[in-house]
């Protein structure tokens, strides 16, 4: 039977990744919740972030993209809800940001705890056909490292990095520096949790 037949008929049936009489009936017990999960608490809720384009400035912008430039924003916004999602193993980040162009692409993320790598890993999805994964490490004063790899929906490659750090409870600061095919940009914004 040809691969797509298979995992055509093993995502209808739920057949390879859930009980199967062929496995050990151990791997049917649903696992314990990572404890490393609650560190994950205090971003669920709905936040909203004002952001701007640090560097370069709008004048290299133009030399490197020429009119392209104009699709790339000095400042922007967003909002999005955070929740806990398939039995509480998931943060699922949903929402949009503001591009260049004038509209919004919407996103879905989804952040989960990977006991192999010790760290936090994350899967996105945009409204353009955008994807990336990435990780995030906590860290000892309670910041966030944060790196990711992705692809454009052109098949162009990004990879990004950067930190995101809590004020006080409803408000968090970040920078973020992506590279791609437009070189490099480098960001900084506040979040600040909705009322």
């Amino acid at each position: 039977m040809p691969r797509l037949a298979i995992a055509i008929l093993c995502a209808a049936l739920g057949a390879c990744t859930g009980p199967s009489p062929a496995r050990p009936r151990a791997e049917w017990i649903r696992p314990e919740r990572p404890a490393e999960l609650a560190r994950l608490d205090p971003l669920v809720g709905s936040w909203e972030t004002r952001a701007e384009l640090v560097a370069p400035t709008r004048a290299e912008l133009e030399a490197r993209l020429g009119s392209a430039a104009q699709l790339v924003p000095e400042s922007f916004g967003g909002a999005w809800r955070n929740e806990w999602v398939l039995g509480g193993m998931f943060l699922n980040s949903a929402g949009w940001r503001e591009t260049g162009d004038g509209e919004r692409s919407y996103y879905v993320e989804y952040l989960g705890w990977d006991a192999n790598l010790g760290k936090y890993r994350s899967w996105l999805f945009n409204d353009r056909g955008e994807l990336s994964e990435g990780t995030l490490a906590l860290e000892p004063d309670g910041s966030f490292l944060v790196q990711i790899e992705g692809l454009r929906a052109d098949g162009s490659a990004t990879r990004g990095r950067g930190s995101m750090r809590f004020v006080d409870a409803d408000t968090m600061e970040w920078t973020w520096t992506e590279e791609g095919v437009d070189g490099t940009l480098t960001m900084r914004g506040t979040n600040h949790r909705a009322r």
